[in-house]
């Protein structure tokens, strides 16, 4: 029979049956063990990836029979092969570096093409196999690739000639496997390094720096090589396999594919009530030829900040927020004692005026003050601490002033423990289908919301008390010239007028018949109203009453003005109309696109929301944003 012959029946047969040639070469084969490579934590679980190593040739992991024990008590999990789960940029990889000097011609050669073909079958189907020759310089015959039959065919090829450049081609070899993924080098070489330009401690370095492993084939006698060969695989946490003859090679090279794990990424489900802290992890997964890899590890699990079970993640956000809610409560009704007295004075006094002002009113309900927002100790407790905010400073009288003006039944300490309460329960609301932040964000905007309804409500109305004032001073001074007085004139507007004037000079009337004089109560209703016009006829009466004169001819001349500057506003309000719609837009443009950006494509403005640099520049934007509306605000708005 023939060398060739005798090879590849050695090789057919070490293909069938790889552990029963393991001993010709003095490096033992490992045994099969398996290995948890990483355990992240995720929502609910684990993610742990499972190695089994030194498996042989034919062995596969059976991912249905396996078992994982947390504590020692079993879990439901479930498995998928890595290979599957691994990107192209972390695909695995491994360099078949050759000896191709001038010592390896005639038989050696033949004996590394041999072992090289076994090698492409034995390793697993996704690992890239690539393959470089090293003589005088290291050359990339095939570059890392799955396709087995291309590098098969570059093997012919290898023709044996020159010095030996080992480092050179572990240096090489470096560059062509990238720095991504589980990466090996393969060095079948039989003697010491003649030619290189890099050093043995440069090789060894670039082993270490770029995490690769390395197993050595050392063919024939390389007694001199062979500190230089071991510190190379100990840099690359691999073994030294020795091979005397063309059998041996096979069966190193093959042990060598043996290294390539198979892996699992296993989904672990961690039981709600397993307590946070240190805790052992078992995993045991039986493959195809029979035997069970077990692996042990210790791991810690995250501790809750808010207890095991039904109090993490989304439900410890609203139980928190809830705790809040309990405690603004007990701290309203401990300031239950302190009272509502100004409250009450302030009911009482508006009854009181009601009785003066509103047709078919009585006096019931003066005995028993009531509250709009409720009477019992919780609401008279949240009142109390409004009112703490409101009774100094300017803040109670604005607040207080803008109720009135958008015609609001409610006191300033009202009205804020109304704003409150909304925004609360909006925030809670939001909570239970977000996140704490929108939750925050979303009561804000309640919170904003509410104002912004309130100043909308005044401005609308003191427009139409604007708006009314010509027809009701017309009427008031076809009064006076019927020889009715003052007083009598503005009741028949009360009488006959359209709200909101009928219902401020109502008041205005009540004041006066409680004592004050007419023109102060008429000031108030100016202040109330912040009517420039309507001051106008507060001090036309007042220098009536001093130095006499015809009040009907000044009314009258009054209400033409404000009917020629009414006119006058209309015709700016049209004229200015483009620029306050281009404003308009400009302003609702940003906005818009966000939220379009954000439905069409959230990952594309993702970024936008989680990383600082996007924070920095919607903050940015949005300062920027505000200095240009009120810019244009001011440039489309025309005084008259």
């Amino acid at each position: 029979m023939s060398r060739r012959r005798l090879v590849a029946v050695a090789t057919l047969a070490l293909l069938a049956s790889p552990v029963a040639v393991l001993s010709p070469y003095s490096a033992a084969a490992a045994e099969p063990h398996g290995v948890i490579s990483s355990v992240t934590p995720s929502a609910g679980g684990l993610v742990v990836e499972f190695e089994g190593r030194d498996l042989p040739v034919d062995a596969q992991l059976d991912s249905g029979a396996l078992r994982v024990l947390l504590n020692g008590t079993e879990v439901s999990a479930t498995a998928q092969k890595l290979e599957e789960t691994r990107t192209p940029e972390a695909a695995r990889r491994v360099a078949l570096v050759v000896d191709t000097s001038g010592s390896m011609g005639g038989a050696p050669l033949e004996a590394a093409r041999t072992a090289a073909s076994a090698y492409l079958a034995a390793v697993p189907a996704d690992v890239e196999v690539g393959l470089i020759a090293f003589s005088g310089s290291p050359q990339v015959v095939a570059a890392p690739t799955t396709d087995r039959e291309a590098v098969a065919a570059a093997l012919p090829r290898l023709t044996a000639t020159g010095g030996t450049s080992l480092y050179d081609a572990v240096l090489q070899a470096t560059a062509v496997l990238g720095g991504v993924g589980q990466r090996r080098v393969v060095v079948l070489s039989d003697g010491e390094d003649s030619a290189s330009t890099a050093s043995l401690d440069e090789a060894a370095a670039a082993v270490t720096t770029a995490g690769l492993a390395v197993d050595v084939v050392a063919l024939g006698k390389v007694a001199p090589a062979m500190p230089a060969l071991k510190r190379l695989s100990d840099h690359g946490r691999g073994r030294v396999l020795r091979a005397g003859d063309d059998v041996e090679a096979v069966a190193a090279f093959q042990e060598a594919a043996r290294a390539f794990s198979a892996g699992l990424l296993l989904t672990v489900e961690v039981p709600s009530d397993v307590p946070g802290g240190t805790a052992s992890l078992d995993v045991e997964v039986p493959t195809s030829s029979g035997l069970v890899l077990h692996a042990m590890s210790p791991i810690v699990l995250p501790v809750s900040p808010s207890g095991p079970g039904w109090l993490s993640g989304r439900a410890a956000q609203v139980a928190g927020l809830l705790t809040v809610f309990a405690g603004l409560a007990a701290a309203l009704i401990g300031s239950v004692r302190s009272g509502d007295t100004q409250a009450v004075r302030h009911r009482r006094t508006e009854q009181v005026l009601a009785a003066y002002t509103l047709r078919g009113s009585t006096m019931e309900g003066l005995a028993k003050p009531t509250s709009r927002i409720g009477t019992g100790a919780l609401a008279r407790g949240a009142l109390a601490l409004a009112g703490r905010l409101v009774e100094h400073g300017e803040r109670g009288r604005r607040l207080t002033l803008r109720l009135d003006r958008a015609a609001v039944r409610f006191t300033a300490r009202e009205w804020l423990v109304l704003q409150a309460s909304i925004s609360l329960g909006v925030s809670l609301l939001v909570l239970l289908v977000t996140n704490m932040i929108l939750a925050v964000l979303a009561g804000g905007v309640a919170a904003g919301g509410v104002h912004l309804w309130l100043s909308v409500k005044a401005g609308r109305r003191a427009k139409a008390f604007e708006a009314e004032m010509p027809d009701a001073l017309q009427l008031v001074a076809s009064g006076l010239s019927t020889g009715y007085s003052l007083p009598q004139a503005l009741d028949s507007v009360v009488n006959e007028g359209r709200p909101p004037v009928a219902e401020e000079l109502g008041r205005a009337l009540a004041e006066a018949r409680l004592g004050a004089p007419l023109e102060n109560a008429l000031d108030n209703v100016a202040d109330r109203m912040d009517s420039t016009d309507f001051r106008w006829v507060v001090m036309a009466i007042r220098v009536q009453r001093e130095v006499g004169g015809n009040l009907s001819e000044v009314l009258h001349t009054l209400c033409q003005t404000m009917r020629d500057r009414g006119a006058l506003r209309r015709q700016i309000k049209a004229l200015s109309a483009e620029g306050r719609l281009g404003a308009i837009i400009l302003i609702a443009l940003p906005f818009l696109m966000v939220a379009y950006l954000s439905l069409v494509n959230p990952d594309f403005f993702r970024p936008m929301w989680e990383t600082t640099l996007g924070l920095t520049l919607l903050s940015g934007c949005v300062v920027a944003l505000a200095m240009g509306a009120f810019w244009m605000t001011k440039l489309v708005k025309v005084e008259a």
